[in-house]
């Protein structure tokens, strides 16, 4: 396992912590809600066409009268056989109190959105230096308890064998005798 330093410890927090993508999602989401609300006071476009292609023209029946046949009907084919239409429509916002107060709420949110993403970018950095520096608390008395292990484990073998070599009776100053066992 690897030691890492703080620097590196913020930075792969800041770059995989969900509520970090969140808060920037939200904060770019907004920042488009901006452009669409000013989008809405530029110049509005719209073309349209049509083509109409009569493969047959209509048939449309009229009075023999007209053409001084009493009592017949003729039947007359108008129109054209192609007709095409086309368009453009242009609209400008001039003036509306209510555009201007929603840019300016918009802009508001995103400033609001903006301060939320660094409010929780420092939130996690706090909280991710407390860890680290708690980490590097723990594993510091971990090796002060595995130094003072080691030197119990010596101090019991120095005294074992002044055991067996004679030079202590085993009886400590409180009057209770010493009991070593294996293990």
């Amino acid at each position: 396992m690897e030691d890492l330093s703080l620097k590196e410890c913020l930075k792969l927090g800041i770059e995989n912590n969900i509520t970090i993508k969140k808060a920037k999602l939200d904060k770019e989401k907004n920042s488009f809600k901006v452009n669409e609300t000013i989008s809405k006071g530029l110049p509005q476009i719209e073309g349209y066409g049509t083509f109409q292609d009569n493969l047959q023209l209509p048939v449309t029946v009229i009075p023999g009268e007209i053409f001084g046949k009493p009592g017949q009907q003729i039947s007359v084919q108008f129109g054209s056989q192609y007709n095409t239409n086309g368009g453009i429509k242009i609209n400008q916002l001039l003036y509306s109190q209510t555009y201007l107060t929603s840019i300016a709420l918009s802009k508001n949110a995103n400033v609001l959105t903006d301060l939320n993403y660094e409010k929780t970018k420092e939130d996690l950095v706090y909280s991710l230096s407390k860890l680290y520096f708690l980490t590097q608390v723990t594993k510091k008395q971990k090796d002060l308890i595995k130094g003072n292990i080691q030197r119990m484990d010596q101090i019991i073998d120095l005294t074992r064998k002044q055991l067996q070599g004679g030079i202590t009776n085993g009886i400590p100053a409180g009057g209770c005798p010493l009991n070593f066992h294996d293990g």
